[in-house]
C-alpha cells in the first residue's frame, strides 16, 4: 500500500472479523521520525473489505522522504485488530498502476526498448 499526503481513506480485506466492531482509533506512524497521527472513525463493511477514513496525515507530509515507511494501525479496545507496513510517496500513491510504453527497439542484440 503506498499513501501520501492526499490520501483520505484505506481499504484491505482483513484476517479478522470487522462484524460488530464499532468505533475503532486508527493510527499512522512515520517510522523514521516517530510521529504519530490518530483519530477515532467506524469502518465501512462491504462483504470481506474493510474500509477506513484516516486521519490528516499533513503532521507525516511535514518529515516524510519518498518511500519511507509508515505503519498503519487499526485498534478496537485497546486491542491491535489489523497492522500494515505501508510505502509514503512524494508523488503518485499509484506507482505500481502505471504502466510504461516505448517508442523503439534498439536493432542490435540484445533488444533493448527505450522507455
Amino acid at each position: 500500500m503506498v499513501i501520501n499526503n492526499a490520501t483520505t481513506s484505506i481499504n484491505f480485506f482483513p484476517f479478522v472479523s470487522f462484524d460488530g466492531v464499532g468505533d475503532v482509533t486508527i493510527q499512522v506512524w512515520h517510522k523514521n521520525t516517530k510521529t504519530l497521527v490518530e483519530g477515532i472513525v467506524t469502518p465501512t463493511l462491504t462483504d470481506s473489505k474493510v474500509s477506513i477514513t484516516l486521519p490528516s496525515l499533513t503532521s507525516i507530509a511535514d518529515v516524510a522522504d519518498d518511500l519511507d515507511t509508515c505503519l498503519i494501525r487499526v485498534v478496537n479496545d485497546n486491542a491491535l485488530i489489523w497492522e500494515y507496513v505501508a510505502t509514503w510517496s512524494t508523488e503518485s500513491t499509484n506507482i505500481n498502476k502505471e504502466f510504461k510504453s516505448w517508442d523503439k527497439v534498439d536493432t542490435e542484440a540484445p533488444q533493448w526498448i527505450t522507455i
